[in-house]
């Protein structure tokens, strides 16, 4: 069957034929009386916005199908998973939105399921609507069997992880999730309901209820009429009392009912429900919103929130998909883990230092082409005593000497110190441009942040050169100060070839001289 055999198979038939194969599994009414399922569940914000925090966070981590080696890992970019969840699930559906759908099924529904279908490009993945599936049927051989109910009541009959993926979510059989809909039901019903009311108060006005004390006696007509005129006045209006009637308010406001405090609290009780920060739904009341606290909520959300999921996720997939022992697949989430530059950056000067990371690595880590010489590692115990290479102790003009063999052999030190320090002068100046374009981008609309950004490197900066150049720190901030005041004067621009030849001839000048130490 191909592909679009297939879709007009599963989807075929009048949406209207039949409602019943709509209905959401497991919805009803809460104590307050309003109808909740999956549908009407989203109609509140904070819901809406937490299942769009993780149907969205999800979709976006790169996807990897990789074989575990003696030492390290092999990416296997051709296997039938990378393309299903990386490049094409179905024909009509992206990676992102097809998994954004499905984490969206099981976030709020606790389950969601898709056809494995062998197409004519080789595997594909066709979603099918949770309320629509039935099961599954733990049978005797120890398989699991779905029933796919189409529009036009056709069934379809698949098995577990052999043609449907079934992912749940918490369960209390092993078989089905829980629908967090039906769970927080009570708590998603009350919102509803307040929504509903405040529209309501919102339409007829909120001070008006209350009774109408009139000297003497009226007849029912007259009530009926008096009654009907106050029930038609709007909350901006005006009522006129005659006879002596006084107007007596029984009915409570929305600050009497602390309606307002009922409607936060309900947002952070949802938040909980879902697992995440109440900062990220809207909810910064009770929270910090500066420095570090946000970012560590960023991450609890992250640890927490979503790692759970894409634990799940990589499972299912390696048991329908996987058969290699060695070969598992995996999900990415250490972009959503970064910190801030600064810190980032003092991880990567440590991770360098101590011989973990090449610069190349980290530099991979920050999206940036390698550079030339940045696959090297630090030997930990020269970068301990912050000298990278032995330095050559020679004068750099050295005076004649009657011997020959002693001249010869200063000569070629000379030579030796000198390519050394050009090599490492190279390498400095190649880091400094790199970083200073990756500081302009950044500050590009932001020309009042750039001085303190450029003066900021360049302090960072000296504590490389001198440990590069094996000179004095006093020398590196010297030069460091040159390059920031023509950098700040000038514009990056200044950094022509010329330019740059000429920093590197002072900075093997500065390495030869040691500095001044």
């Amino acid at each position: 069957m191909s592909s679009v055999s297939l879709a007009s198979w599963i989807f075929a038939g009048d949406p209207a034929l039949d409602e019943r194969f709509w209905r959401p599994v497991g919805g009803g009414p809460s104590a307050s009386g309003v109808e909740v399922t999956p549908d009407t569940a989203m109609r509140v914000s904070a819901v809406y916005r937490c299942v769009a925090l993780l149907a969205n966070a999800f979709p976006i981590l790169p996807f990897h199908v990789q074989r575990k080696l003696t030492r390290g890992r092999q990416d296997i970019p051709d296997h039938d998973a990378v393309t299903m969840f990386a490049r094409r699930p179905n024909p009509y559906q992206t990676p992102f939105v097809f998994k954004r759908m499905m984490m969206g099924h099981l976030v709020l529904r606790g389950n969601c399921f898709a056809q494995i279908f062998d197409g004519a490009q080789g595997k594909e993945l066709w979603p099918l609507h949770p309320d629509r599936v039935s099961g599954p049927e733990l049978l005797e051989n120890g398989r699991l069997r779905y029933k796919y109910r189409r529009q036009d009541g056709q069934e379809l009959i698949l098995f577990g992880n052999r043609t449907i993926l079934h992912l749940t979510g918490l369960s209390s059989d092993g078989l089905r999730g829980l629908a967090l809909s039906d769970l927080a039901r009570e708590t998603i019903g009350l919102a509803l309901g307040a929504e509903t009311r405040a529209g309501q108060m919102m339409k007829n006005g909120v001070r008006f209820s209350g009774t109408l004390k009139i000297p003497g006696t009226m007849g029912d007509p007259a009530k009926a009429a008096l009654s009907s005129q106050f029930r038609n006045i709007g909350a901006n209006e005006v009522p006129i009392l005659e006879s002596g009637m006084e107007f007596q308010q029984i009915g409570m406001t929305l600050e009497d009912a602390q309606f307002i405090e009922q409607r936060k609290f309900e947002i952070s009780d949802i938040a909980r429900w879902f697992g995440i920060p109440p900062h990220m739904i809207g909810d910064v009341e009770r929270t910090t919103s500066w420095g570090t606290g946000i970012e560590h909520q960023s991450i609890q959300f992250v640890t927490y929130g979503l790692l759970p999921w894409v634990k799940l996720w990589e499972e299912s997939i390696n048991a329908a998909f996987i058969v290699e022992r060695d070969v598992y697949s995996r999900f990415n989430v250490a972009g959503l883990l970064r910190s801030d530059t600064e810190t980032r950056f003092s991880i990567y000067e440590k991770a360098i230092d101590n011989g973990i990371y090449s610069p190349n690595e980290c530099r991979e880590f920050e999206d940036e082409n390698p550079r030339e010489g940045g696959d090297v590692y630090v030997d930990p115990a020269k970068a301990a005593n912050r000298v990278p290479d032995a330095p050559v102790e020679v004068d750099p003009e050295p005076e004649p000497d009657d011997d020959d063999e002693d001249a010869e052999a200063k000569a070629r030190a000379l030579m030796s110190a000198r390519a050394q320090a050009t090599s490492r002068a190279g390498v400095l100046l190649s880091e400094e441009m790199s970083e200073l374009a990756k500081l302009a981008r950044e500050h590009a609309r932001d020309k009042a942040v750039w001085p303190s950004a450029v003066a900021s490197f360049y302090g960072q900066f000296a504590g490389r050169v001198a440990a590069a150049l094996v000179c004095s720190k006093k020398a590196a901030k010297g030069w460091c100060e040159t390059r920031r005041g023509m950098i700040l004067t000038q514009g990056l621009a200044r950094l022509t070839d010329t330019e740059q030849g000429e920093a590197v001839a002072a900075l093997t000048e500065l390495a030869l001289s040691n500095g001044a130490h």
